[in-house]
């Protein structure tokens, strides 16, 4: 069983996660900027900076802009989901801002997967090694209309040797090894 855990852990531990993980932390958004920079720019969700470069390199990225209304809006795959009006910011015009609507359901959420695994084996010490597991942040926003949006990253975090607990536990700050933006989903209200 431990040369299969040793071999297999991260498949495996995907398969245990589709059927779910720990809450970690939930807390709502206060404020929302967009940096660009990088492939597609970042998202920093109440100081917390999460890449919009997608997990899988093939996959096509979203765009985040304002709309015609001035709204800082995301969109992906011919649908858009419209934050919040734009905010003048100080003279970083990399950056949009915006926040929450006082009927808006917005929250950022931090999970982690139940399994970790063995990372660089090394059968002598077995008990020294460095372990592994995933870190999910989830971004879920819903306006009054119905419109909702839901962004999922996954990551892998690290703890080594000799070390307690694994880091970061009490924040949310990203893991060591960003694995990217895994998931997409916008649904509109039906009118």
């Amino acid at each position: 069983m431990l040369i299969l855990w040793v071999f297999a852990g991260r498949q495996i531990s995907l398969i245990a996660e589709k059927f779910g993980t720990l809450e970690i932390t939930s807390e709502p958004v206060k404020s929302l900027v967009f940096e660009s920079g990088g492939v597609s720019g970042s998202l920093i969700v109440n100081g917390l900076h999460l890449s919009l470069d997608r997990a899988d390199l093939n996959a096509r990225a979203p765009n985040v802009g304002t709309t015609k209304d001035n709204q800082v809006a995301l969109s992906f795959a011919g649908k858009v989901f419209a934050f919040g009006p734009s905010k003048p910011t100080s003279d970083d015009s990399a950056q949009l801002t915006t926040s929450p609507d006082a009927r808006d359901v917005a929250i950022i959420e931090r999970r982690r997967g139940i399994l970790s695994w063995i990372v660089e084996p090394h059968f002598q010490d077995i008990g020294h090694q460095s372990w592994e597991r995933h870190t999910y942040y989830q971004l879920f926003w819903r306006k009054p209309n119905g419109d909702q949006l839901r962004l999922l990253w996954r990551y892998e975090q690290v703890i080594l040797p000799n070390e307690k607990r694994w880091p970061l536990d009490e924040t949310l700050s990203p893991p060591i090894h960003p694995t990217g933006l895994i998931q997409i989903d916008i649904s509109t209200a039906t009118r």
